[in-house]
């Protein structure tokens, strides 16, 4: 008797486990995942502004130390090397990346990401503050200041014909933050050009467009002068370089000896320009273009438009990683020849211990006073 019902019970048991595929197959398909999204590469671009390829190559890069990273909050630097503390992971590493660049680029709550990758809010939270930290201090190890000779190769006519010893093009973006508590952060962080307490950032852009130079973050009370002056950019600098920058940038007496300065020029207590002044000033406008479209990448990060003041120790990170970013995505100017295949590959050289910054993982710089 007991011989008869065993194929029976086999039989019913091959179709349970048969539905519960098929359920959690459905449910995989109402959820957002790595596998049924590289399926289609508009998807890849749609939410995380980069192609599936760059997807795969920043994958590569941070794999090795997310696959023994904790999500542990008071442990913010166990990276690579530490046995993995905390509570177990609950997706694959793919679908934590996947999340974590969809909360930089869309900035979706919290509590919507947890329905679309069906997990916990708080695992969210966990996910997008380890990688985010993961992210910086891989990207912190890259030096991304390209030699004069890359410049040289890479630059477009345009520089090559007007501006040949141009190195970088400067820019100062700012980011608004919460108003905080403390009295002395809100001084420090309040923006008489903004009309409100932010961060500034100092962006330094190759002539060909892709970002060399990126400083660590202020309050947005410290001018474009003072900026410039403690980002550690004129130190990088090397005879004969020039920088080209808007006119708020008037650091013409920081400038290195050997190193030059183009900025439009002032107006004055004149009436009107120069007729070559005013050539000068739409040859350098246009030229800038290039800078402004890069700009223009770092700010489609939807997350940077407005932090809160539960992310403002986490900004510093969060913002040079987003700034990054744009490096994996698709050169501004097309490359002069067929070797020059990206704007990563290229100009990305490991930094030595002794060229990294000290100040890794701190919380924001903020500036005391005002140049």
């Amino acid at each position: 008797m007991s011989s008869c019902l065993l194929p029976r019970t086999s039989k019913r048991l091959d179709q349970a486990l048969e539905e519960l595929q098929l359920t959690k197959d459905a449910l995989d398909r109402c959820r957002l995942n790595y596998k049924l999204m590289k399926i289609d590469e508009g998807k890849i671009l749609f939410y995380t502004g980069l192609s599936a390829s760059a997807f795969s190559q920043l994958l590569e890069m941070i794999k090795p130390a997310a696959k023994f990273m904790s999500y542990a909050t008071d442990v913010p630097e166990d990276f690579a090397g530490q046995d993995p503390r905390g509570r177990p992971r609950v997706l694959c590493v793919e679908d934590e990346l996947l999340m974590t660049l969809i909360k930089l680029r869309h900035d979706f709550p919290e509590s919507d990401l947890a329905v679309r990758f069906g997990v916990g809010q708080s695992t969210v939270s966990r996910i997008f503050s380890a990688y985010v930290r993961c992210m910086y201090f891989t990207f912190k190890d890259i030096n991304i200041w390209p030699s004069r000779n890359m410049i040289d190769r890479f630059m477009p006519d345009a520089f090559k014909d007007k501006y040949p010893s141009t190195r970088v093009v400067i820019d100062a973006t700012e980011f608004p933050i919460e108003k905080p508590a403390n009295p002395d952060v809100q001084a420090a962080t309040w923006s008489n050009y903004k009309g409100r307490n932010t961060f500034k950032l100092l962006v330094g852009v190759s002539p060909n467009g892709a970002v060399t130079f990126i400083s660590p973050l202020y309050g947005g009370r410290i001018s474009d002068k003072e900026l410039t002056k403690r980002s550690g950019l004129l130190e990088l600098l090397e005879p004969n370089d020039t920088i080209m920058a808007d006119r708020g940038f008037d650091i013409a007496s920081l400038m290195p000896e050997g190193t030059g300065l183009n900025i439009p020029p002032f107006l004055g207590s004149r009436d009107q320009l120069e007729v070559e002044e005013v050539v000068e000033t739409r040859r350098i406008a246009s030229i800038r273009i290039h800078v402004e479209r890069a700009m223009e990448r770092i700010k489609n990060f939807c997350i940077t438009k407005f932090i809160p003041a539960v992310l403002c120790p986490l900004a510093e990170h969060i913002i040079y990683v987003r700034t990054f970013l744009s490096l994996f995505m698709e050169p501004l100017v097309p490359p002069p020849s067929p070797s020059a295949t990206s704007s990563v590959s290229a100009p990305l050289q490991p930094v030595s211990a002794e060229a990294k910054d000290g100040s890794c993982g701190t919380a924001p710089a903020v500036a005391s006073d005002a140049a």
